[in-house]
């Protein structure tokens, strides 16, 4: 059917809205820009969810087309980084022998500019050992699930951070290299306490986490779906 982005006023009144294309499912991010005036959206497992900026007045004024965009499957989150470049993650399919299966990529462009400066595949960390080999077919068809993700600077450089629900865990990616810097899950030698620094173990890690933010260096408010609690 029908989706719409809808901006809602302190006393409960719809105040703007705007039609999503359709063929988009629910798992779509939209981020209103108070500065500029914009929304920035994108997502819902769609080509037509690829990140598109809206202007309250005039309407769309930017939609990310790159050559491959028409067979893309936009997942979930788009989001405007704090130097103006615009951030996607996407489905990548992940081969290993004869299975294969959804993975994920994340892009970053310069909408003015066209340049692609970070192309990120899920690829990799399934070559190199760090994200599991699915079996493929209906049950383990995106054994992943990539559902944000938010590129920051540090103190030592920039940190590429993407969650992963279906794996309950999240990655810390050079995204110069493509390095793996950092994996939180279970068995990955994490210890976990609570806020007097005392151990509760593996099983508080989150499980399909959702809505990730970053609030602070390499700290982040995380919703925990707890998916297996």
């Amino acid at each position: 059917g029908e989706m719409f982005v809808v901006t809602w006023g302190p006393n409960g009144r719809p105040r703007h809205w705007f039609p999503l294309p359709r063929g988009l499912i629910i798992d779509v991010d939209a981020l209103y820009d108070p500065v500029l005036d914009e929304v920035v959206w994108g997502g819902g497992e769609n080509p037509e969810g690829r990140v598109r900026v809206v202007d309250l007045w005039d309407g769309e004024k930017y939609a990310f087309a790159p050559p491959s965009w028409q067979s893309t499957s936009f997942h979930h989150d788009a989001k405007r980084l704090d130097d103006g470049r615009l951030i996607t993650v996407e489905a990548r399919r992940n081969r290993s022998g004869n299975s294969n299966w959804d993975g994920f990529g994340v892009r970053v462009h310069d909408p003015i500019t066209g340049v692609i400066d970070v192309d990120i595949d899920s690829q990799r960390y399934v070559d190199e050992g760090h994200l599991r080999v699915a079996a493929g077919g209906f049950v383990d068809s995106d054994p992943y699930h990539a559902n944000w993700m938010d590129l920051k600077q540090t103190a030592t450089g920039a940190e590429l951070y993407v969650s992963l629900c279906f794996d309950h865990s999240i990655l810390a990616i050079d995204p110069t290299s493509g390095d793996l810097l950092w994996h939180l899950g279970r068995g990955k030698g994490w210890t976990v306490t609570d806020a007097a620094g005392i151990e509760i173990g593996e099983s508080y890690l989150p499980e399909c986490q959702h809505g990730l933010e970053v609030i602070g260096e390499r700290n982040f408010l995380v919703y925990d779906n707890g998916q297996d609690r």
